[in-house]
């Protein structure tokens, strides 16, 4: 592949250079490269001992040493985690954009996309350093770890495979706890995502109706072409795979005495499945846990992953000294109304873009697609959000409405969010035993990780 450059401009890329060209071994590795060509900042560093880049495009709030003192970081835990790298030198390519985030992984390469004026604020920045370690988590776990009906490409049609939740969802796990073994922030802001993750998870009534492995199968036809009913009739295996990751890892910690992990489940279909050619069984991920920790975990799987329902964590929680509960609110705050519905604004629009089954919105006839024109009979714009917080749990509202060309009318009484913020705190009278788990499992010594606690 040559390159055609204006001057002044590189093509950045994985594939190997050779005599003023780009070489791809095959199709397969030549499609896998995104080639990022212009007059981008490169900054570049050592991690594991293999070569990295990072190339930026666009401007913002980007601090790049420290961005760069924490991609070395998080990339040297997880070579460390498996082993060895699997690449001669790694590029990462990101994007500064407007408003939009995300990332796409590839073998040796990925391209990262994240809100250009957000790296100041710290959560905005652990959100990144997530970002970062879960495309980089995908060099073993995806790129090379692959269910067998993924081992050979097939670009003429879809594939379909229960096992996503394994391949993103595992992946999920580890993007927000390797940035806590890697240093990069504290237990306590990982627990702070897991709370939202718990929470996201609990409203949604598709949970109740969709499991993880139809999840998994579905995505073809579910997840990447969502309805306005989505939340109430589908799960997604990238967030509830998170989950079950999370208490599948404890439950083996706790099953094997602390001796065995889903790091060590991880390790082994490094070793044993991609060393040696071979793919993951779309049912074989019971065996292949119980080999690698020697836990028979074929309950579990069947509970958390072959059926829908809801997720249970206290247990799980307690082996590692941890309680979960709603967030503290303080003695003046008073409790905010919920409608149960996704508001979209839309110019000075407001819109339902989604509505949760059997929700105060639901039960007052509204519906998904409804524009809100007024509330009480007063006229209703873009601030219908701001608009429903002058209403408490138990009041009762007037709502005008066009529904697609026709005007609707009806009345909505305020609930109070059955599913509201959560804490992930320590057990005051933790054991010894539990803090020792904690400090396996995070790598953190148990008083260091609490040190900024007053309770």
């Amino acid at each position: 592949l040559e390159v055609d450059a204006p001057e002044g401009w590189r093509a950045h890329t994985a594939l190997e250079a050779r005599d003023g060209a780009f070489l791809a071994r095959d199709y397969d590795r030549l499609v896998d490269c995104p080639i990022e060509i212009g007059p981008h900042e490169s900054h570049r560093f050592e991690a594991g001992g293999k070569p990295h880049e990072l190339v930026v495009h666009g401007s913002g709030n980007l601090e790049v040493e420290r961005a760069l003192d924490d991609l070395r970081r998080i990339c040297e835990t997880e070579i460390e985690f498996f082993g060895n790298a699997p690449f001669e030198r790694y590029l990462f390519i990101l994007h500064l954009t407007h408003d939009r985030g995300g990332g796409l992984e590839h073998a040796d390469s990925s391209a990262l996309a994240r809100p250009k004026l957000k790296f100041r604020h710290e959560k905005e920045c652990r959100k990144f350093l997530t970002l970062v370690a879960h495309e980089y988590v995908h060099v073993w776990n995806v790129k090379r770890i692959r269910p067998e009906v993924l081992l050979r490409y097939d670009y003429t049609q879809e594939v379909y495979t229960r096992l996503l939740w394994v391949f993103e969802g595992i992946t999920s796990y580890y993007d927000e706890l390797i940035p806590v073994r890697a240093v990069c922030y504290e237990p306590r802001h990982h627990f702070e995502l897991l709370c939202e993750h718990i929470r996201s998870e609990r409203g949604r009534p598709g949970r109740l109706i969709h499991s993880l492995s139809e999840s998994s199968f579905d995505t073809w036809i579910k997840l990447y072409r969502p309805s306005p009913d989505a939340s109430n009739s589908q799960t997604n295996y990238y967030e509830k795979g998170l989950l079950v990751s999370f208490l599948l890892d404890l439950h083996l910690r706790e099953r094997s005495g602390g001796k065995c992990s889903l790091d060590d489940v991880m390790r082994h279909l490094w070793s044993e499945i991609h060393l040696k050619g071979l793919g993951v069984p779309e049912d074989g991920m019971s065996e292949l846990i119980a080999s690698a920790t020697g836990v028979d975990v074929t309950d579990f799987l069947h509970e958390h992953v072959e059926r829908a329902g809801n997720l249970e964590y206290e247990a799980a929680l307690a082996t590692v000294g941890l309680s979960l509960g709603p967030k503290k609110r303080s003695e003046d705050e008073d409790p905010k109304s919920w409608i149960g519905a996704t508001i979209t604004t839309q110019g000075d629009r407001s819109i339902l873009s989604g509505v949760v089954t059997g929700g105060p919105a639901h039960a007052g006839q509204l519906m998904a697609g409804d524009e809100i024109v007024a509330l009480d009979g007063h006229r209703v714009g873009p601030d219908l959000e701001d608009r429903l917080k002058v209403y408490r749990p138990g009041e009762r509202a007037w709502w005008t409405a066009f529904r697609r060309d026709r005007l609707v009318k009806g009345s909505l009484e305020f609930g109070e969010d059955p599913n509201p913020p959560l804490e992930i705190r320590p057990v005051k009278a933790s054991t010894a035993a539990q803090k020792k788990a904690f400090t396996a499992w995070t790598t953190v010594k148990w008083d260091e990780a609490w040190a900024h606690r007053k309770d």
